[in-house]
């Protein structure tokens, strides 16, 4: 599937929304038409932010990472200093990995009731509408709704998008949108940004992280957050069962394309042997990619029925899209990482995959000749 009819599909999911709730919609909201993905209209969210008198609403993508939690706490947090409502809602629970960041507990259930009403929706770090899920039921009709992100493959849905792609992590946008607001970062929302840049840029590893974001971070780092605190939390307290599953996934690895693409399958087996969660697979990725020769690696997790797919990709070369393979599989995400959901894979998946890798690979003049 291409790049330009995920899009479409993104739109239309917005629309038929937008439909379904009552709301006229004169033309496709393809925002990219109207808002370049380089243009920030970072004043635009600000006045509507400070022309809200209810409650702000942010939503956290389903299955939230480290740049959505930390993303929405940490607008969460400065909003509330502010003097603003605020109420934060996720389909899916925080990951046991990121309860340690303070004020987690806002992040709250659908079902939670949200007093005064909303009149402002913020959705952050979601590359496509369907990602929210059944958060779609909080947004009342006619309300703003505000999109906040930095993949390149988001279509623009909303009213007002603002779309960064050369940004390494969401929490930076944030931090970009705050500063220029004159609004106070205080110390816990500067911890749950800081949160989503390290774990969003590979502890600053990846070709996405620039100078800029090494200043925002100093900057959060000045605003109070525990960079040591931060690091030892995220990387430094996995569970023995957690270690189990890594071991029996190393175990488990295919090589390919000379080398240079190496994946491994979960499955429930292997979550019942090591007495691991299936939340605990984060990061799990990185292992792979760090072996020497690997430029692409992959996580193929069979889900729970036995046949739908949970794809994870990421390169080591910024010449090899891994968000483009992950599009032909209806997923997205960066040049560096990326994911798909793969819900009725045939049976040749796994052989298409890999001459997938290996084209993309060969065509950035990597993989060894003959």
């Amino acid at each position: 599937m291409s790049k330009i009819s995920l899009s479409i599909e993104a739109v239309e999911s917005w629309r038929s929304f937008k439909s379904w709730k009552n709301v006229t919609v004169s033309r496709p909201r393809d925002r990219r038409k109207e808002l370049p993905l380089t243009t920030q209209p970072t004043q635009t969210i600000l006045e509507a932010i400070d022309n809200c008198t209810g409650s702000i609403l942010i939503i956290a993508h389903n299955r939230p990472d480290g740049d959505s939690i930390g993303s929405v706490l940490g607008l969460a947090l400065a909003l509330d200093a502010a003097g603003k409502k605020v109420a934060i809602r996720s389909e899916d629970p925080v990951p046991e990995k990121y309860r340690f960041l303070p004020c987690v507990d806002l992040i709250r259930e659908l079902d939670a009731e949200i007093n005064p009403p909303v009149e402002l929706v913020m959705i952050l770090d979601c590359a496509d509408f369907d990602r929210i899920g059944a958060a779609k039921a909080l947004i009342p009709p006619g309300v703003t709704v505000i999109n906040i992100d930095h993949h390149a493959t988001n279509a623009g849905f909303g009213d007002i998008s603002w779309i960064d792609p050369n940004t390494a992590a969401t929490g930076e946008m944030i931090v970009r949108l705050l500063n220029e607001g004159g609004i106070r970062i205080p110390q816990d929302c500067a911890a749950g940004l800081l949160t989503a840049i390290i774990t969003d840029t590979g502890s600053f590893q990846y070709a996405q992280t620039t100078a800029e974001t090494l200043r925002i971070a100093a900057n959060l780092i000045e605003a109070g957050a525990p960079i040591s605190d931060l690091c030892e939390a995220l990387y430094m307290q996995f569970s023995r069962q957690r270690v189990r599953l890594l071991a029996r996934l190393l175990d488990r690895l295919n090589f390919a394309c000379g080398g240079h693409f190496c994946y491994a399958w979960l499955d429930s087996e292997i979550f019942r042997k090591t007495g691991a969660t299936r939340e605990e697979t984060e990061g799990l990725i990185d292992h792979i990619r760090a072996i020497e020769g690997v430029v692409v690696a992959a996580i193929l997790e069979r889900l729970p029925d036995g046949q739908q797919i949970r794809m994870s990709l990421r390169s080591k070369n910024p010449d090899v899209n891994v968000g483009a393979i992950a599009a032909i599989y209806g997923g997205g995400g960066h040049i560096a990482a990326a994911g798909a959901h793969i819900a009725e894979p045939h049976a040749e998946f796994e052989s298409e995959l890999v001459e997938h890798v290996c084209k993309t690979i060969d065509q950035a003049a990597i993989r060894p000749r003959a």
